[in-house]
């Protein structure tokens, strides 16, 4: 039977779960053989995987120096939630001599890669990073699939870690985050962009802090950045900083640009002022008013004189004709017969 070797002993289980970290005596069998070689067909399917990704990349010009198999499940310390870290090595400068252009660019190609695709290996997804040749790489346990041979063999040596230290660090990190989804429940946006910006960076700078000290890949900031991970927080992060960004940047009410632009704090950007709401019922009201004026019913107050000793009814007579229909209806009255007679009699009577 497999001994694993659980680390839930070093910690302080009360607040951060880190019990998912473990250390086993032996590689994952699903990808490994007894001598620590790569299962050929899960080779042969990694191959074909950063083969067609660099294909479609239009740089056929450029070789590929290295394809590997690295991260925890290249390693003793895998788990139900490692990845599948697959490496493609290439010379940055063969591609441009500004190799930062180049960082960015492969680093947009394999995130917009990574979210198209959903390739598992016994579960566990399949994430791509080209590497440049001269990155020093901080993981130890890292495997050639061109070259089918460990570039760096991993020991099983379990690692001192100061689970208290990490646990500690981790909630200060997670208190900061719901700090920040508070700051947007109550509408605070530019706060909340704000801070979710100064805290993935933050996380960022600490993670490769971590991973550049003599502890790696075991250090406790990267320790710290893997169970932000595990149970999300950086997803709420990166969901919160996106959702923070696009409700600064939406228009609620009709804008008119202010006298002075207003700058807001830490954002590299300008807002205008919003236009105070008119009141709508002001302007109806006035309008009714009007029409009253003109109907034949009178409205409001006036002076009574005669004949009248009381205003006339204010309610339309249920036999009255529709408003505007008065004049129409003297147009079309026949004329009576006896009018237009007698009329006439007194003429020839003259």
């Amino acid at each position: 039977m497999k001994k694993i070797i659980s680390l839930e002993e070093y910690m302080d289980a009360e607040n951060v779960d880190v019990s998912s970290f473990k250390f086993h005596d032996e590689l994952n069998t699903k990808f490994w053989s007894t001598g620590k070689k790569l299962d050929p067909v899960i080779s042969q399917r990694l191959l074909k995987i950063a083969s067609q990704f660099f294909e479609n990349l239009d740089l056929s010009n450029i070789q590929i120096k290295d394809i590997r198999f690295t991260g925890s499940l290249a390693n003793y310390n895998w788990s139900n939630y490692s990845d599948v870290d697959l490496h493609i090595v290439v010379n940055f400068a063969d591609v441009d001599e500004n190799e930062d252009i180049v960082r960015d660019m492969f680093n947009a190609q394999k995130a917009l890669w990574n979210k198209r695709h959903d390739i598992k290996i016994f579960g566990f997804e399949v994430e791509i990073y080209v590497e440049n040749e001269d990155e020093t790489h901080h993981s130890s346990g890292v495997y050639s699939i061109l070259n089918n041979s460990w570039v760096v063999e991993p020991q099983p040596q379990e690692p001192q870690i100061d689970w208290h230290s990490v646990k500690g660090k981790a909630a200060s990190l997670m208190d900061q985050i719901d700090r920040a989804k508070l700051l947007y429940s109550e509408a605070n946006y530019e706060e909340a962009l704000a801070t979710t910006r100064y805290l993935s960076d933050r996380i960022k700078t600490y993670r490769r802090a971590g991973l550049d000290s003599p502890e790696g890949e075991f250090s406790v900031e990267n320790l710290v950045f893997k169970v932000l991970r595990r149970n999300e927080s950086l997803k709420d992060l990166m969901r919160l900083k996106v959702d923070s960004y696009d409700a600064v940047m939406s228009v609620q009410d009709k804008q008119r640009p202010p006298e002075g632009n207003q700058f807001y704090g830490n954002f590299d950007r300008y807002t205008e002022q919003a236009e105070p709401p008119q009141d709508r019922g002001k302007f109806q009201r006035a309008v009714k008013r009007k029409h009253a004026k003109n109907r034949l019913t009178t409205k409001g107050k006036r002076r009574k004189s005669a004949p009248f000793s009381v205003n006339p009814p204010k309610k339309r007579g249920k036999s009255a004709p529709p408003v505007g229909e008065v004049e129409q209806l003297q147009e079309n009255v026949v004329e009576s017969p006896l009018n237009y007679w007698s009329e006439r009699w007194e003429w020839l009577v003259k």
